[in-house]
């Protein structure tokens, strides 16, 4: 669980919005907290709208650090999207990319629902991954609402 406590202020690096550090309370539990941030999807950012790069640095002690930056590149409301994966994992170089076809559609007029008070409209967003010839990689994919709820098992060709 993440419990947010309220701090001061600090001045960011220019181009840095967010800034969130994790400290463990626990130290026993660092490297199944580092695997957790090495495991997030790399589609989490088609579905976070308003996030485009993702930063994730994991500083071990007496270890190579891991640096990770995500960058989803979108084109427009309903076409090819890519998020790009490079950096650095216990110092060996990573770089992946993956295309996805990506629909987009507003949905309006929503019925009242005690977990979205106030929220009458939503964007649903499928995303399928492709290859470079535009043909559909057909695996398991991750189910979003809001967050990842889990590897749900959707195959689609």
């Amino acid at each position: 669980m993440v419990t947010p406590l309220d701090e001061e202020y600090e001045q960011l690096p220019t181009g840095v919005n967010t800034r969130i550090t994790l400290l463990l309370l626990d130290l026993s539990t660092f490297r199944t907290r580092a695997q957790d941030l090495l495991d997030i999807p790399n589609t989490l950012l088609l579905f976070l709208t308003k996030l485009t790069t993702l930063h994730i640095n994991i500083y071990p002690k007496d270890e190579n650090a891991t640096e990770i930056k995500y960058i989803h590149t979108s084109g427009g409301f309903q076409k090819r999207e890519t998020i790009t994966k490079t950096g650095r994992i216990k110092g060996r170089p990573i770089e992946e990319r993956q295309d996805f076809f990506v629909i987009r559609k507003d949905v309006r007029n929503l019925p009242p629902h005690e977990a979205r008070k106030n929220i009458h409209d939503a964007t649903v967003v499928l995303a399928f991954p492709i290859d470079a010839k535009e043909e559909p990689i057909i695996e398991q994919q991750y189910a979003f609402a809001f967050l990842p709820l889990r590897l749900a098992g959707f195959t689609v060709c």
